[in-house]
């Protein structure tokens, strides 16, 4: 934790090298996570890429004392549930189209 608190206060300062180490810090778990709820290592790859780099993008907003391995797995946790939905909409769309083409 306290680590991850230094971290974060250097990221918030442009420190790119501490943004290396806590994404290989964490990265593994955020995965693991990903793909437990997914059972599809690529798209689970694509929604812990699009966390941290929503992670990066909103760093100053970030409190220093945000326990960062939970803000990421909530934020792993809501892109997956992001993902689905879409897939839900694709898959819904897709019946609606197939059912509307001529034959």
């Amino acid at each position: 934790m306290f680590r991850d608190t230094n971290q974060i206060k250097r990221i918030q300062k442009g420190d790119s090298e501490s943004l290396r180490r806590l994404y290989v810090d964490h990265k593994d778990l955020m995965l693991t996570l990903a793909n437990a709820l997914l059972h599809d290592i690529h798209l689970a790859e694509d929604v812990v890429q699009e966390v941290f780099l929503r992670f990066t993008r909103n760093i100053r907003q970030i409190d220093v004392q945000t326990n960062i391995r939970a803000y990421l797995s909530t934020s792993v946790v809501n892109e997956v549930r992001s993902q689905l939905r879409r897939k839900k909409i694709r898959v819904e769309h897709g019946a609606e189209i197939e059912q509307a083409a001529p034959m």
